[in-house]
């Protein structure tokens, strides 16, 4: 999503220009992608916290040591150059 709003958008954020003449679809878009953008990196996250936060703390820890594991193992497993 980033790269879609840097793409369209890269001019916008060099001193001096400013593009006027965009189309209502191109800033419609525009506004949508900040709108996910914001809705994953900072309402999602939240969200989940809400429901995740209440479980049983023993239970918390054992997805977490699960969840550290498996990366470990995902870490291991990636072929050597």
């Amino acid at each position: 999503m980033l790269d879609i709003v840097r793409v369209t958008r890269n001019e916008a954020v060099h001193p001096g220009t400013m593009d006027l003449d965009d189309d209502q679809q191109t800033v419609e878009n525009l506004f949508k992608l900040v709108n996910l953008i914001a809705e994953e990196l900072l309402t999602r996250p939240k969200e989940l916290e809400e429901i995740w936060g209440p479980l049983p703390e023993e239970k918390r820890k054992q997805v977490d040591e699960r969840n550290a594991r498996s990366a470990d193992n995902k870490i291991n497993q990636t072929p050597k150059p």
